[in-house]
């Protein structure tokens, strides 16, 4: 111990640092503790010129914030820093979270070494531990303090300061400032008289509960996480050094305590020496009559950019300050500080807090032409906000500074404050006004404008970001940003059915909040829309009809809409499909839309067997028209089935139809059809339609025309008695119809379990109709191109039936502005299908 207290060790490495080969380069800070030879010795030094000991305030030596003044001035003199004397609530201003408790420690050492080029030497028991200037380690630095103190310990008696120590400890420093207002409340007290008045002590006893509720709120440690996400906000600041976090952080204590305790024309001759703004732009912009929403990130000193543009606004329009109030949004209170002690309302600045009462308050100044200051960047209920991309992630915010600019014609003015170079010093830069909202017109939706106030905050924060990206250190959102925000999801306008449906079986949207719902709506409908930074979507383009609702608690919005058009004339087609879950509800909202306005409705079409004498009464695509199900001759499927197909058929039979010894006697049509409505049932599909029953709904509530083209095959009496009973007593090659229908189950579930799913989340690009189209094909053929069908007339159905849909189809699209038609989505592909040939016809087709 003895030979560390000798001053020639110290001296030795004050030599290697500060001899003549080193001025001009990094200068050396020693840390040492205070014992009486280190103390003795360093002043000694100090006297001598060849060093500078730097101090509390209270001895002999450069305070901390002195030494940061002379290394701003450019002077580099050698020093011995005696951090154990750092222990005030205004030198150890960093609270950090130890393994063995929380202390405040002094940021000198870190913005010396980062910012001034200081290398910095630790004592420790063992020697010293150097740490080379300009170091990214902060930690490094951090760390080296907090072993120092610890070491200092082991020197006993000899370390002078061991007892001050304890004022690092939050608890004390809490304990101190409530003994020190008790007593300060007691002196208040003391001087109050009976029977009197005074309204100066009734306003300072005010002041000391504000202060008192100030104080009981103890500063969250630095812990490792934050120390984490202020490291990426310095690299992504271009590299800049952790230690500018903490020269910043200082800065924002200084203006907090001068606002609390300063001279109002002290503060103003402060500030404007420190103020770089260059207002030309904006002053120009301040001649217009409207009101002015003017929007301010939390970033840098944007309390001082607020104060100085305020001060030149007062004198020319009615000023407000539009906030959080402080009991929802912790730090807003150094506005409600101003207010009273800056400004009051005899000097044209007003404060208003983000209230159902202060919002009518901004919205009827602004309509009168006033100023009005609003901080974007913060929200009050996250299930509100919408996610933009800012900074390499996403990020939620309102969309409130939009609507309040569309309500009242207020332009938005974009303002946000950028530190100088060193010191004090700001800059408040401002952007032309933001893209301005369109005013909502009569009967516009609140999803376009929505829409447009997205449109007009991306605009917003794009120039945010454009000065924020390398300064992120200086936002005081950056560490929760940086934790809580991952990357933004984009998605193009081609993909937003696909991500509906991704959306909707997500694990975690199965029991969403009404809330949630909504607000998922909405973000849909905004991509949905082809929002983006760049552009507004183009009016003059017409807009594309999207199914866009997704709810996926049973709720399916089914797939988008295609778009044919010939001029004014639209027609709107939704595909169906067969079969869906059998649990969903279909959302028909976007299609409800389309009939508002549609003067028709086109079904698909259909054919029907009509006989005159109405007996029988009509005979359809599928088995339903047959009455007789049976093979001819009680023949069973074993004795008409190939060996194999029947080997195949008896295994699903047992596996799907167990206990049901009647199929083998069906014929192989009818079999099929028992098959594939069984295991479809298993696999939770259904046929039954729930397109048709909720738009039949829709069309007899606004009394609007439902056609349906319809291919008729008249038979009389006679005809349709002899066609029967030759169906009956006929064998029809309906095997290739069974088939097809067990190859669709042994292999083909999956299928259309997918396309049932694509189909009612939208995803039409995932829907595969191939094998289904097939047994389809197969079974239908076995019905029409029977011989007893092909003797009375029976035509190929398919044809038929096209022809009549696009004939209905040209004549709705001549003389209908809008109609809504539906067709199976499978018929709607291909180089066959009805959207090919509607291509082929002339009209301009778009699809979902």
């Amino acid at each position: 111990m003895d030979g560390f207290n000798a001053p020639e060790e110290f001296e030795r490495s004050l030599h290697a640092y500060a001899g003549s080969d080193h001025a001009g380069t990094n200068a050396l800070a020693l840390v040492l503790p205070s014992t009486r030879a280190v103390l003795t010795r360093s002043r000694q030094l100090a006297d001598a010129g060849r060093l500078r000991v730097v101090c509390n305030e209270n001895s002999p030596g450069l305070s901390a914030s002195g030494m940061v003044r002379l290394a701003q001035s450019g002077q580099r003199p050698a020093l011995v820093i005696f951090s154990d004397q750092l222990v005030s609530a205004h030198e150890a201003t960093l609270l950090i979270r130890t393994s063995r408790e929380d202390i405040y420690v002094s940021p000198l050492e870190m913005i010396l070494n980062q910012r001034y080029g200081y290398a910095l030497s630790f004592w420790g028991i063992q020697g010293y531990s150097t740490i080379e200037a300009h170091s990214a380690d902060s930690s490094a630095i951090l760390h080296g303090i907090i072993d120092h103190l610890h070491q200092c310990s082991s020197l006993g008696d000899q370390w002078l300061l061991r007892e001050q120590q304890s004022l690092r400890r939050p608890a004390i420093r809490t304990y101190n400032a409530r003994r020190k207002i008790r007593m300060f409340r007691s002196a208040l007290l003391a001087q109050y008289q009976p029977d009197s008045i005074d309204a100066e002590l009734d306003a300072l006893m005010e002041a000391i509960d504000t202060l008192e509720g100030d104080v009981s709120i103890i500063k969250t440690p630095l812990t490792d996480d934050d120390e984490h996400y202020l490291r990426v906000a310095c690299a992504e600041s271009g590299n800049t050094r952790f230690g500018e976090y903490y020269y910043w952080y200082l800065q924002k204590l200084f203006v907090a305590n001068v606002l609390r305790r300063g001279n109002r024309t002290e503060f103003l001759s402060l500030l404007s020496r420190a103020d770089r703004t260059d207002y030309s732009a904006f002053d120009e912009l301040a001649r217009t009559p409207r009101g002015l929403l003017i929007a301010v990130p939390h970033h840098a000193h944007y309390i001082l950019s607020i104060i100085m543009l305020a001060e030149r606004l007062r004198h020319e329009r009615k000023t407000f300050l539009f906030y959080g109030n402080p009991e929802t949004h912790p730090g807003n209170e150094i506005f409600d500080r101003l207010n009273g002690w800056f400004w009051n309302e005899d000097n044209g600045v007003g404060f208003v807090h983000d209230t159902r009462k202060g919002l009518a308050t901004a919205i009827r100044e602004l309509r009168a032409g006033a100023a009005v200051f609003i901080l974007p960047d913060v929200f009050k209920d996250e299930n509100a906000t919408y996610p933009i991309s800012f900074c390499k992630r996403s990020m939620s915010i309102m969309l409130g500074t939009a609507a309040l600019s569309r309500r009242t014609d207020a332009l938005i003015v974009p303002m946000i404050s950028t530190p100088v170079a060193s010191g004090l010093g700001f800059r408040s830069v401002f952007a032309p006004p933001c893209a301005e909202p369109a005013p909502a017109a009569q009967g516009q939706s609140e999803r376009r404008l929505l829409a447009d106030d997205y449109r007009v905050m991306r605009g917003l924060f794009a120039f945010y970001e454009h000065h924020m990206q390398h300064q992120l250190i200086y936002w005081q959102n950056v560490r929760q940003h940086i934790a809580q925000n991952g990357p933004h999801l984009e998605v193009p306008r081609s993909d937003v059915a696909r991500v509906a449906g991704l959306l909707a079986r997500d694990p975690d949207m199965l029991a969403p909040t009404a809330k949630s719902r909504l607000v998922l709506l909405i973000a849909l409908a905004l991509f949905a829309a082809g929002i983006n930074c760049a552009a507004a979507a183009d009016a003059t383009e017409p807009p594309l009809r999207t199914l866009d609702t997704v709810v996926v608690s049973g709720v399916a919005p089914g797939p988008g809409l295609w778009r044919v058009s010939r001029g004014e004339h639209t027609l709107w087609i939704l595909g169906t499909l067969k079969p869906v879950p059998s649990s969903i509800t279909w959302d028909s909202a976007a299609v409800r839309e389309v009939i508002a306005e549609a003067q028709a409705v086109l079904w698909e079409p259909s054919f029907t067997v009509d006989v005159d004498t109405g007996w029988l009464g009509k005979l359809s695509l599928g088995y339903s028209y047959m009455k007789a199900q049976n093979n001819p001759g009680n023949a069973q499927l074993k004795d008409i089935l190939a060996p194999d197909v029947y080997a195949r058929w008896q295994n699903l039979r047992d596996t799907y139809l167990a206990g049901r010894s009647n199929l083998e006697g069906k014929r192989p049509l009818a079999a099929a059809d028992e098959l594939m409505s069984t295991v479809m049932a298993q696999r939770g599909l259904s046929s039954k339609g729930v397109v048709a029953p909720v738009i039949v709904a829709e069309v007899k509530a606004r009394g609007i025309g439902l056609h349906t083209p319809r291919y008729t095959l008249k038979l009389s009496r006679q005809n349709a008695a002899q066609m029967l009973k030759a169906v009956r007593s006929t064998s029809i090659d309906d095997s290739a119809c069974l088939v097809a229908t067990m190859d669709l189950v042994e292999s083909g579930m999956d299928r259309l379990v997918t396309n049932a799913n694509a189909w009612s989340t939208g995803e039409t690009a995932r829907i595969d109709v191939s094998l289904t189209s097939k047994r389809d094909e197969l079974c239908t053929d076995s019905l029409s191109n029977a011989p007893a069908a092909r003797a009375f007339g029976m035509p190929d159905i398919r044809t038929v039936v096209r022809e009549k849909w696009l004939a209905a189809a040209d004549k709705a699209l001549q003389t209908n502005t809008t109609t809504l038609a539906v067709l199976p989505i499978a018929d709607l592909s291909g180089n066959d299908g009805y959207i090919d040939a509607l291509r082929q016809r002339g009209y301009e087709v778009e699809s979902p």
